[in-house]
């Protein structure tokens, strides 16, 4: 829960009901509070907005948010039901997401929150993703070698080179530094392999071609020309 340190008397008020509410969850829930202007940025992260209180379930196994919704009164009630829905697999779950590009030809395509599944989890390609962040030194000087890698792979219609901006959008991936790079094979997409080789075209391309799934597109077309 993020709330406003100066103003005393509705952080205490507030606080009660969310007392009151974590009475019943108690060792299901852990229930802490931040200064929501001291951590500001740090609430984005949980697809809060911004304004004051912010409350907001985080579900750490699914790397998933739950946002209690900011335009409702903090009441105890109202939060017994908020948390009693998240148990209960009722509660959907917060979406952080650029818009989606409205141009999306490149060799390396561009990932959002609301794109993920239905580009990196098409489970007849593989999807080598690279999870970023804009302000990250080592993510700029991996640019055009990334660009690079991808233009390998383009007439590859079976492999999928993509790139996501995680401080931007939300992902199932658990990413705790920039950049990182995971694989998700097809057919396997509940296994990705993190990418630890070197950060060189050939390195990667080379272990594209030693992991991938599918077969080469390219092979397909010819196999079937000649049936």
């Amino acid at each position: 829960m993020d709330y406003k340190a100066e103003a005393a008397d509705a952080p205490k008020a507030i606080i009660a009901e969310v007392a009151t509410a974590a009475k019943e969850f108690k060792g299901k829930l852990s229930i802490v509070k931040l200064d929501g202007d001291r951590w500001k940025e740090h609430a984005k992260h949980f697809g809060l907005s911004g304004s004051l209180p912010g409350i907001v379930v985080e579900d750490r196994d699914s790397n998933k948010n739950y946002v209690f919704a900011e335009d409702s009164t903090v009441t105890a009630a109202a939060l017994k039901a908020h948390f009693d829905n998240f148990f209960s697999g009722n509660l959907k779950a917060t979406m952080k997401s650029q818009p989606e590009p409205a141009d999306n030809s490149a060799p390396v395509k561009v990932i959002v929150g609301t794109t993920f599944d239905k580009i990196v989890l098409d489970d007849t390609k593989d999807a080598l993703v690279e999870f970023y962040a804009p302000w990250c030194g080592h993510c700029k000087s991996l640019a055009p070698k990334y660009d690079e890698l991808g233009a390998l792979f383009a007439s590859d219609s079976n492999i999928v080179i993509a790139k996501v901006d995680s401080t931007e959008n939300d992902t199932p991936a658990k990413v705790e530094g920039f950049p990182t790079i995971i694989f998700y094979p097809a057919g396997d997409k509940s296994n990705p392999v993190t990418y630890e080789g070197d950060r060189t075209v050939d390195a990667m391309k080379k272990f594209i071609d030693e992991n991938r799934k599918s077969a080469p597109a390219a092979a397909e077309h010819v196999h079937d020309d000649e049936l």
